[in-house]
């Protein structure tokens, strides 16, 4: 890649990560921003890439079964940057991680908790103390509370068997990814 090219993508970035910030927004309100709008481009690009390294050794329904909510799920984290650049900064990443809980719920219950996805619940719990400004805080408990409820169910809640009947193999290969990913 050209230093031209290399320039034009660090540009569209920095343009997408500070969707929503403008000059009479609080520097310490705009970090939030930033930082939300960068995860959001980080876990879209997470999503699509997932696609291919996860559900190679499935085919025909249970590949769409298992491929539906991840290729549905970017477009929909995607909305979160309409939302910030609209002004909408809470919005934006309440959007953001209730389609990531609602997501990883859907996901738990497509693919099983053997994969380890509904760990990720887990991060979201603690996500809103970093991701949304204090003047939120009040929200942030609430906010809190509802990811943990969220992993709780998909934990206890979400039935067994999974739709998709994986191969023990796999399973364990996507959960030694998700725990990896999780914990770096």
């Amino acid at each position: 890649m050209g230093a031209a090219n290399t320039s034009r993508l660090w540009r569209f970035w920095h343009w997408v990560t500070r969707l929503g910030v403008h000059p009479g927004l609080a520097p310490t309100e705009a970090k939030y921003v930033i930082l939300n709008n960068t995860l959001v481009l980080f876990m879209s690009g997470v999503a699509l890439a997932s696609i291919p390294i996860n559900y190679q050794g499935l085919q025909g329904e249970q590949m769409l079964a298992a491929l539906a909510l991840p290729v549905v799920q970017a477009p929909m984290f995607l909305l979160s940057l309409v939302f910030a650049a609209r002004g909408h900064a809470y919005l934006a990443t309440l959007w953001f991680g209730a389609v990531a809980a609602a997501s990883l719920i859907g996901q738990t219950w497509i693919i099983g908790r053997s994969t380890g996805i509904h760990f990720f619940l887990l991060l979201h719990a603690v996500g809103p103390f970093v991701l949304v400004p204090p003047r939120y805080r009040k929200w942030v408990f609430a906010q809190s509370a509802l990811y943990f409820a969220c992993f709780l169910f998909a934990l206890i809640g979400v039935p067994e068997p999974p739709l998709v009947a994986m191969p023990a193999d796999l399973a364990r290969k996507i959960q030694d990814g998700n725990l990896t990913f999780l914990f770096v």
